[in-house]
């Protein structure tokens, strides 16, 4: 009974782990192609870089910190068009001070 127990802790820790790390990627799927700036920020908050592009777009850029003991970083670049809609981002397994949009 007591192992049951344990590995079920070790079960749900590890189903929360694995969703807190990817709530970015599940919003930005179903976002992309329609959400705003506005409605981004809303979300993800403000980004940690940003830069306009001279189509008038943007690209937005955070950074996420993903498992502290081993120093992992997660950054998300997002591009926006000129009227300010999500039109497509990706993510890169590095810390934002390395990256530049």
């Amino acid at each position: 009974m007591r192992r049951l127990i344990h590995g079920g802790v070790i079960a749900l820790i590890m189903l929360t782990l694995v969703s807190c790390a990817s709530w970015p990627d599940t919003y930005l799927k179903t976002a992309t192609n329609h959400a705003t700036q506005d409605e981004v920020t809303q979300y993800l908050g403000p980004p940690h870089l940003s830069r306009d592009l001279s189509t008038g777009g943007a690209v937005w850029s955070y950074g996420f910190t993903t498992n502290t003991e081993i120093g992992g970083c997660t950054t998300y670049v997002l591009t926006f068009d000129r009227e300010h809609i999500l039109r497509g981002w990706q993510w890169q397994p590095s810390c934002l001070q390395n990256f530049r949009p």
